[in-house]
């Protein structure tokens, strides 16, 4: 019986190295006359509440978001028109100093 446990535990382990594949896909990044690149960027501002808090540190923020200039810009953890910022509208602040044409806001609810 242990034998088998061994068994069936080397072999699940090989699948498992079997299965993963090193970062080298042989795959190459499309040129730009191939297809479009698109820059996507995941931010987690925590409310705006640590190093950056208020609307100065929304500013800052959206410096950092300007500095790497994406196309689309993800943020958690974001607060707009609530007491932790001061009632401000950071929607309309995140734009007018990204200069992205763009903003939606999405408040959702763990169940």
């Amino acid at each position: 019986m242990k034998h088998k446990f061994y068994l069936l535990l080397l072999l699940l382990a090989g699948g498992l190295f079997a299965g993963c594949s090193s970062d080298d896909d042989g795959v190459t990044p499309p040129d730009e006359k191939d297809g479009v690149l698109v820059k996507v960027m995941s931010y987690n501002i925590y409310s705006g509440q640590k190093a950056y808090s208020g609307k100065k540190g929304m500013e800052a923020i959206a410096q950092v978001i300007k500095k790497i200039n994406p196309d689309l810009a993800g943020l958690q953890e974001f607060e707009t028109k609530t007491n932790k910022v001061g009632k401000a509208d950071i929607i309309a602040l995140m734009k007018e100093v990204t200069g992205m044409p763009y903003a939606f806001f999405v408040k959702y609810k763990v169940y």
